[in-house]
């Protein structure tokens, strides 16, 4: 026989539900992807363009009209800032390059030869072809990578020219806008992901992948667990179904639901939480219980009633409180007719029809083994109910659910 767990769709998560998550979170990457590209991409691109634009004067950019050309060292520490002329051969040959890094080697007029690192898309061209003048540079000290000390003796080494700065290289406006389309695009995604998967947790549609206590199908308190345990046998005969410990059948998907609403209908002729209430007063009033399978026994009809709230509240005919208020009606009256599990079980079997009876009698038998099963709570748990909306008592839900999880 298989073993009995909490719930395939706890165990495994996402496999419920998974297509629909999926195609939400597929359209939340479109729609803010094509919004933020077309839409606020422009308006950003302004404030990066700013952000990421050297000054005037600054180290990197392009040179004015005013800025002083350097012949050597003592021109460079003197200035501060400056440029320099050179031509565009040692701009193309006469290079170092670090990992990626390109350094220039350049002969001064003075006859002095420095390291360089330049930024060529600020280069100007001066009225004599093949000659630039170079960016806005400083003379910095540092300490030269070894490809640049290799040139040690023919260079100095000690300072280099900066003529790079803090510049960035500027994306254009499409893709700029492309850029961060996709970046809240992905944001949008994972988001979407998150929320659809969140909500139909607290929604009941599924379980959750993780912190499985958070499922609001499982039972939040002693009455709800105590109750649920009372239609375990049924809910663990039924093909497909989770049943306990949850307090429904399985979780609230749409075709689950409807499912649940067909055999309302069908079976029990109720549509409403009015019809459904009557109907679980009916079970639970002595003068409904017979003798036997044809007219019902006490057990067989009460632990159908509880059955029936749980439908009901499956359903999304009664809201937690009335299914707590119920739970708590029906209950005592079975802790009032019955002294143990044993009994009430074995008269609820006593009640099914004669051929599910070899069939119920291993499940049942199953259940009883269980330590940490649904008739390890005791029998004489309190099932008090309060109008006030309180929770209830707590103790045996979370010891009992706390050792199943761990148990499987």
């Amino acid at each position: 026989m298989a073993r009995y767990s909490v719930s395939d769709k706890n165990r495994y998560g996402f496999r419920d539900g998974l297509y629909q998550t999926m195609a939400w979170m597929v359209l939340a990457f479109i729609a803010v992807g094509l919004v933020t590209e077309l839409l606020a991409g422009p308006l950003f691109y302004s404030l990066y363009r700013e952000e990421n634009t050297l000054g005037l004067g600054e180290v990197g950019n392009l040179p004015e009209l005013d800025t002083p050309v350097a012949e050597s060292i003592a021109d460079m520490e003197r200035l501060g800032r400056f440029t320099l002329v050179t031509t565009g051969t040692v701009l193309k040959y006469d290079t170092i390059n670090d990992q990626g890094t390109i350094y220039h080697r350049l002969t001064l007029p003075s006859g002095e030869r420095v390291v360089a690192r330049i930024n060529q898309k600020a280069l100007q061209e001066t009225d004599q072809a093949g000659v630039y003048r170079l960016p806005v540079g400083c003379w910095r000290e540092w300490e030269a990578p070894e490809k640049v000390m290799v040139f040690s003796g023919l260079l100095v080494t000690s300072h280099y020219v900066d003529m790079y700065g803090d510049y960035r290289a500027l994306l254009p406006e499409w893709e700029f806008g492309h850029a961060l389309g996709m970046q809240m695009g992905i944001l949008a995604f994972l988001a979407a992901g998150f929320y659809h998967r969140f909500s139909g947790v607290r929604q009941g549609r599924f379980a959750p992948i993780f912190l499985d206590k958070t499922d609001p199908l499982l039972p939040k308190n002693d009455l709800e667990l105590w109750c649920a345990s009372t239609y375990a046998l049924p809910l663990r005969a039924l093909p497909g179904a989770e049943g306990w410990p949850l307090i429904t059948r399985c979780h609230r998907t749409r075709s689950e639901v409807e499912k649940t609403k067909a055999a309302l209908a069908g079976e029990w002729d109720v549509y409403d939480a009015a019809q459904g209430i009557e109907a679980v007063h009916r079970l639970s009033e002595p003068w409904s219980w017979g003798d036997g399978p044809e007219g019902g026994n006490a057990a067989w009809d009460l632990c159908r009633a509880n059955q029936l709230l749980g439908m009901l509240y499956h359903a999304g005919m009664l809201d937690r409180s009335t299914l707590n208020q119920e739970f708590s009606r029906v209950g005592k009256v079975i802790q009032q007719r019955f002294s143990s599990w044993q009994e009430l079980t074995d008269e609820y079997w006593a009640g099914c029809p004669a051929r599910a009876r070899p069939y119920l009698e291993d499940l049942l038998l199953d259940l009883r083994t269980q330590r940490w099963g649904p008739y390890s709570i005791p029998w004489r748990t309190a099932l008090s109910w309060s109008p006030e909306g309180e929770s209830g008592e707590e103790q045996e839900v979370k010891k009992i659910l706390g050792q199943y999880r761990r148990t499987f």
